[in-house]
């Protein structure tokens, strides 16, 4: 039965999570599919977590045998993802949500008793804690989210635009302009910020100047800045193109 860290990223950022993965060092990636990655090396947990290509981190188990019916009869296997998930961040957890076939089984509502008797957790649609168990190909796999919500979903982000660019993609998007070696950066129809706000992460050095014609765009993006802490780093100018 292998414990693994799956990676789950958006389809079409396989090779930005691979260069960051490499940034990293010392990690081994033994599986690849489109929008995920299987690594090995559980110790480098707190590095990985801090990648910001990738949108969900997983702790895993993964074997033939692992079903619901085998979990609900040894729960302990479960129940060791729960708790290194916790640990990495004991106060962040208060509810959970199983992702599982079968939802109604008894098999799994007694896996679902099992977690809120032993970790004190409440089930909640809109949970921190996401533990799942199912069948992507030969094997059965069981993983728990390490963090209390997706990883592209970033704490600076205190105002959305419909439409607006995911994090992790502007992330990409920057990570192909050498921004290390730049000194300026401009973003034409800025919108709430993020690509200035990401870019800003990798190069603190950058001189940032963003514009939009929506006063409200504007506004929003200011907010965000303000959130990331980056209100002395970044310009905004309302202007027309």
């Amino acid at each position: 039965m292998e414990t693994l860290i799956k990676l789950t990223f958006i389809s079409g950022l396989k090779d930005v999570v691979l260069q960051d993965l490499a940034n990293i060092g010392e990690i081994q990636v033994i599986e690849e599919d489109d929008d995920s990655l299987y690594i090995d090396n559980v110790t480098r947990v707190k590095d990985i977590l801090a990648l910001k290509s990738v949108t969900n981190i997983y702790i895993i188990r993964r074997d033939q045998k692992l079903n619901p019916r085998y979990i609900s009869n040894h729960k302990s296997v479960l129940g060791e993802l729960l708790k290194g998930a916790l640990d990495q961040n004991p106060k962040a957890f208060k509810t959970f949500k199983l992702r599982c076939a079968g939802i109604q089984t008894d098999e799994v509502q007694q896996i679902q008793e099992y977690i809120k008797d032993t970790f004190k957790l409440a089930s909640s649609e809109d949970a921190d804690m996401e533990a799942y168990i199912h069948k992507p190909n030969t094997l059965w796999e069981v993983g728990v989210r390490l963090t209390p919500r997706p990883l592209s979903v970033r704490e600076y982000k205190v105002e959305h635009i419909k439409g607006g660019i995911n994090p992790t993609v502007a992330y990409a998007m920057n990570s192909f302009c050498d921004l290390k070696d730049s000194h300026s950066y401009l973003n034409i129809c800025s919108g709430s910020a993020t690509l200035l706000i990401e870019a800003a992460s990798i190069n603190k050095n950058l001189k940032l100047l963003g514009f939009d014609n929506d006063n409200k765009h504007n506004s929003q993006a200011i907010q965000n800045i303000k959130k990331a802490g980056l209100i002395k780093s970044i310009q905004i100018k309302s202007a027309d193109i």
